[in-house]
Parts: structure tokens; C-alpha cells; sequence
């Protein structure tokens, strides 16, 4: 039976990096066994191209199952994420901005964590835990710093290779 990983991304004026992140996401992703991935993009009362590249991505990749939802007013991120918290039903969600490219094993090794450790809360933000302060050899001494060492490869306005 195929389980779903969904991943929650509220997007404001994203055109410049919203195709190369679904498709790093969807095409790059390593995921444990019997999981897909399910994608909602919340648009953010988006003035730029940010729509059409992603219903372009949608028309291109058929088989990837995205979702597109629209918040029309420009209410705020926080907004975006409980519209989406509202929409996805699964028990396991991630959220992540639009202008990000996760590492190939980052959800593996997030939902790995997760299905260890259940009762752990996981909160990621790009400005937890400076990824260069970590002393890489050493064992990670919390889930947070484990997540952050996956989740560090954040980037700005232009995506990396």
C-alpha cells in the first residue's frame, strides 16, 4: 500500500526558484520504502509568474501530484501555512519555503528520525543552528541539530546547483 510524505509550501512571488525547487523535490528526493511524495503549494496573493510556472511544472510532470491552493489575500506566510495545515490531511507533513533545495536525503532521514522518536516535536528554521558552528564528526546532540545538519543547504533568491 503506498503512503504519501506531504510536503506544505506557501510561496509569495516565488518565479524565480519555485520550478527548480519542485523539481528538486519531486525528482531528487529519496524516500523510504512504499512512500510518494505530495506536494500543496499555497500561491500567496502572487503578482509575478510564480502561478504559471507551477501549473506549467503540473501540465509537464503529470505524475507528480501537486496540489495548488490560493490565498487571494495577502494575509502573511503564518496565514499561508495554517491554510495549508487546513488542507493537507496526512500524518506526517512537512513544510518548507518555496525557495529551497532540501538534500537529496533530508525527508529520509527527517521521517527516519520521526518514526524513531514519535513523540518529538520538529520545528526547522534556516537560522537555528548555523550550519559551519557544528563540528560535523561529533553526534548530533539533539534532533534539532540533526535536522538542521540535513536541512542546512538553504538557499537566498538564486538556487544552487
Amino acid at each position: 500500500m503506498t503512503k504519501y510524505i506531504d510536503i506544505g509550501i506557501p510561496a509569495y512571488n516565488e518565479q524565480e526558484s519555485i520550478e527548480r525547487t519542485l523539481s528538486s523535490i519531486f525528482f531528487e528526493t529519496e524516500l523510504p520504502k512504499d512512500y510518494l511524495i505530495r506536494i500543496t503549494l499555497c500561491l500567496n496573493n502572487c503578482t509575478d509568474n510564480t502561478e504559471n510556472i507551477a501549473k506549467n511544472f503540473k501540465k509537464k510532470n503529470p505524475g507528480c501530484d501537486l496540489t495548488i491552493i490560493y490565498e487571494n489575500e495577502k494575509k502573511g506566510k503564518t496565514h499561508a501555512l495554517k491554510k495549508l495545515d487546513s488542507t493537507i490531511q496526512n500524518e506526517f507533513i512537512l513544510f518548507t519555503d518555496a525557495d529551497i533545495k532540501p538534500l537529496p536525503d533530508a525527508i529520509y532521514k527527517l521521517f527516519e528520525t520521526l518514526q524513531k522518536e514519535p513523540k518529538e516535536i520538529v520545528l526547522v528554521s534556516g537560522n537555528a543552528v548555523d550550519p559551519r558552528y557544528i563540528n560535523k564528526s561529533e553526534k548530533p546532540k539533539s534532533l534539532m541539530e540533526s535536522v538542521n545538519r540535513v536541512f542546512w543547504q538553504r538557499t537566498k533568491r538564486k538556487m544552487v546547483n
